[in-house]
């Protein structure tokens, strides 16, 4: 008899999952709004200027020979190109649906309305107000992990190159 008591209360806890109410797109939306998302995509697309000049910067360093000023400015300006191309596809008005669908995806009603309700407390906006920090730190760490990385990947590269004879 304990046995179908407790096989009963798994089956109504595991019923609560598996039919937890679908999340709705205006709630979906108002999270996007409450973690301030189009306000942190905007600052993260400021940073993304400094990162290209940096990848440059670590080509330059990484190379047999420095690259020429000619050849700085080159990428210097196909980067700037690249990024106004991103900026203007990746705009928050043409993401903000597909990414309140994603969420509406992942999400039950209940875990949305639970994170909105996070994201509205002192500690939810003390997190939104750092998490920009912490995406600057991390850019900033990766990008001297793969500077300290990039000689011996190029080693590598060259070893299978020359092991394969694609010179």
């Amino acid at each position: 008899m304990m046995i179908k008591v407790i096989l009963c209360m798994l089956l109504l806890s595991l019923s609560n999952v598996l039919y937890a109410a679908p999340a709705t797109k205006e709630s979906a939306i108002k999270l996007l709004e409450v973690m301030q998302s189009e306000k942190m995509m905007s600052q993260m697309s400021e940073m993304i200027p400094a990162m290209f000049d940096q990848y440059i910067e670590q080509m330059n360093n990484s190379h047999d020979r420095p690259l020429t000023a000619a050849e700085k400015q080159e990428l210097k300006q196909v980067s700037q190109d690249i990024i106004q191309l991103a900026l203007n596809e990746f705009t928050w008005d043409k993401l903000k649906d597909d990414y309140a669908t994603m969420y509406m995806e992942t999400f039950s009603q209940e875990e949305i309305d639970g994170m909105i309700a996070f994201y509205q407390s002192p500690a939810g906006q003390s997190s939104l107000e750092k998490m920009p920090v912490v995406a600057a730190k991390s850019m900033q760490l990766t990008a001297e992990k793969m500077a300290a990385f990039m000689p011996q990947f190029q080693q590598e590269i060259k070893k299978l190159i020359k092991k394969h004879n694609l010179e």
